[in-house]
């Protein structure tokens, strides 16, 4: 019995890990989908749900020249605080992590078009 016992510590880290390992994987599973549904929600029924603007005067996200002319900070900027005449703020709609976390899934509306040609 007293065997049993001393096998409990490492029993309990490796239960540890892996509990650590499936709670991770699936944050970020999470992550990404709630990104997805912000984007819908926020952004697509101007930039459209691939990127492709709606309506006129709106920035073309799959436009690799538009992307490259644009810093992320400079996304983070204008998700945060809006921009004239058209975009909202969101600074008080969205948390800043997830304002920062749009900004690689708008660079890959770009990517997924680039893959197209």
């Amino acid at each position: 019995m007293r065997k049993y016992w001393k096998l409990l510590p490492v029993i309990l880290v490796i239960f540890t890990c892996v509990a650590a390992y499936i709670n991770n994987v699936g944050s970020t599973q999470t992550d990404e989908m709630e990104i997805d549904t912000i984007y819908i929600k926020r952004c697509a029924g101007c930039h459209g749900t691939d990127g492709v603007p709606t309506i006129d005067g709106v920035p073309d996200f799959t436009d690799a020249k538009f992307q490259s002319s644009h810093t992320d900070e400079e996304f983070i900027k204008s998700i945060t605080n809006g921009k004239e005449p058209r975009m909202p703020a969101y600074s008080e709609i969205l948390e800043k992590e997830q304002i920062t976390a749009l900004v690689p899934y708008i660079r890959k509306l770009a990517q997924k078009e680039e893959k197209k040609k």
